[in-house]
């Protein structure tokens, strides 16, 4: 079974992942940034202008490049990250920059 809680503070957000198994399972988490993001691998974390995301009990995290559609027939290259993990997962996304216009 998965667990996910959400942890909500002023400039933060952490998000808790628990799978609570007898058995040995191989779990990935994967996040998707939008194209005008770029990411760039840290020690423990991902970063970029917007933010800074830290992870905590992971085994591996690996950068990608997937095709964003914001429409039909219209894509742009973009980003992923996919986060590999045993048991649980603690992910703490902090935001240094918040003049962008969503």
């Amino acid at each position: 079974m998965h667990t996910r809680k959400f942890v909500s503070l002023e400039e933060q957000i952490g998000i808790f992942d628990i799978i609570d198994s007898k058995k040995i399972h191989e779990c990935f988490a994967h996040l998707h940034f939008h194209p005008d993001i770029i990411v760039q691998k840290g020690d423990s974390s991902l970063i970029t202008d917007e933010a800074v995301i830290h992870f905590q009990d992971y085994t591996d995290i690996q950068l990608g490049e997937y095709e964003y559609a914001p429409q039909f027939n219209k894509t742009y290259k973009a980003q992923y990250a996919m986060v590999r993990f045993d048991k649980k997962l603690s992910t703490v996304i902090k935001i240094v920059k918040t003049n962008r216009v969503i």
